[in-house]
């Protein structure tokens, strides 16, 4: 199931990736900005969207998303639920869960996390699934379509950094609160 995931979290970042690229106007090359906490995209509070890193060269990281670039949660089918950020083309986490409601989701082979993201010139990435043997996803709040959904996650589990391999141990904690687009 874990390559399956990774194959789904490399064809979502791709369309993102073009949808991204697609919606660039030419005279714009500005790069999004935290807009302080306001309320935008349906009343989502972009503070409530950000992961806490600990471990190897992060300490008490805060990796904020705060813009409407991608913020968004949907049902794929009756019974799992994609939640997905991204700030920019580098910038991404992508939460596939095991369900449509709220509630505890530990990570399994069905519960799975990725993240994808830029620190100066290195990247980072991790991964949540079956192996992760400390962390969930809680969903406090599952709306219908056009609501939020809201909750939290954490995890100990393996980083890694791009251009060496280097993996190291981290903790993650995070927020979300997601406009339901499906």
């Amino acid at each position: 199931m874990k390559k399956s995931f990774l194959k789904f979290a490399m064809i979502v970042l791709s369309v993102v990736a073009i949808s991204g690229f697609s919606s660039c106007k030419k005279d714009d090359d500005t790069k999004p900005t935290d807009n302080g906490g306001q309320t935008n995209n349906g009343g989502i509070n972009f503070a409530n969207n950000y992961f806490l890193i600990n471990g190897g060269p992060f300490n008490n990281y805060k990796f904020q998303f705060s813009d409407t670039l991608q913020l968004t949660a949907f049902s794929y089918n009756a019974d799992s639920t994609y939640l997905m950020m991204k700030q920019s083309l580098t910038d991404v986490a992508i939460i596939q869960m095991e369900g449509n409601t709220s509630g505890t989701y530990k990570f399994s082979p069905n519960t799975q996390m990725a993240l994808i993201m830029q620190q100066g010139n290195e990247f980072y990435s991790l991964m949540c699934d079956s192996t992760t043997n400390v962390g969930s996803v809680v969903v406090t709040s599952f709306g219908n379509v056009g609501g939020v959904v809201k909750g939290t996650m954490s995890a100990t589990t393996i980083m890694e950094q791009g251009t060496t391999g280097q993996q190291f141990p981290v903790t993650i904690t995070g927020v979300f609160e997601l406009k339901r687009t499906h």
